[in-house]
Formats: C-alpha cells, sequence, structure tokens
C-alpha cells in the first residue's frame, strides 16, 4: 500500500521524506500551536522532564528543517516535500464528516515558494 501511495506524489516532483514522530515541545511552543492545539494533542515527557508530543501533523517539524538550510535552499525554490507517516490525535468529535481514530496514516504535500507567483505556477 505505501508504494502505491508514494508513487501516486512522483508527478509532482517531490522529495520524498521521513520526519520524526516525537516532537519537541518548544518548537511548538514557538510556533503557538502547543496550547492552542488543545486536548487532541498527546503530549509526554522523558526521563528528563523535556516535554514533548506525538505528531498531529508535521508544519513544525519541516518548517524548521527548511529554514535551517536557508539561502541554499532559497536558491531552489520551489521545494516539494511529502511523507506517508503515522499521525496521532486525540480527536473528540468528526471533523469533515471524518472520524479519526487516535492514530492512522496520511500522506502530506509541503511546498516552499518565493512568492505567490511561484506557488501559483506550482499548482496550475
Amino acid at each position: 500500500a505505501f508504494s502505491v501511495l508514494g508513487r501516486r506524489r512522483e508527478p509532482l516532483a517531490a522529495d520524498k521524506l521521513r520526519l520524526p514522530l516525537l516532537s519537541p515541545a518548544e518548537r511548538w511552543q514557538r510556533s503557538g500551536r502547543w496550547d492552542v492545539y488543545g486536548d487532541e494533542l498527546i503530549r509526554l515527557e522523558d526521563r528528563k522532564g523535556q516535554a514533548f508530543c506525538l505528531g498531529p501533523t508535521f508544519e513544525e517539524e519541516i518548517t524548521d528543517l527548511v529554514a535551517a538550510y536557508g539561502p541554499r535552499v532559497a536558491r531552489e525554490l520551489p521545494i516539494k516535500l511529502y511523507q506517508i507517516s503515522t499521525k496521532y490525535r486525540d480527536e473528540v468529535r468528526p471533523r469533515f464528516g471524518l472520524l479519526r481514530g487516535r492514530e492512522f496514516i496520511m500522506k502530506d504535500l509541503y511546498s516552499f515558494h518565493r512568492d505567490l507567483d511561484c506557488a501559483q505556477e506550482t499548482y496550475e
């Protein structure tokens, strides 16, 4: 099943990657979503008391990864990255008519562009 899902992204010229499922709290706090996400965010601490969460989504991870490469990435825009991974959410009610379990597999595509024109060209 995973290879079929992966092949469907190939025509988009996107690169496949795998991000960690465990995400440090400071990354989510920096984005402002640690508190906003509410009870759906599954939180835990390691033996040293460091706070983490199980990834309900990976925007924080992917933007930090791309930002870490700075100017090198800017010269290569647009960049399209995707992954097929397990997500964790403690959802109370269905969204858009879809009830998901706490753990589910999702495929995500993230794209980074110089400007709106570049983004529109990518998605035409």
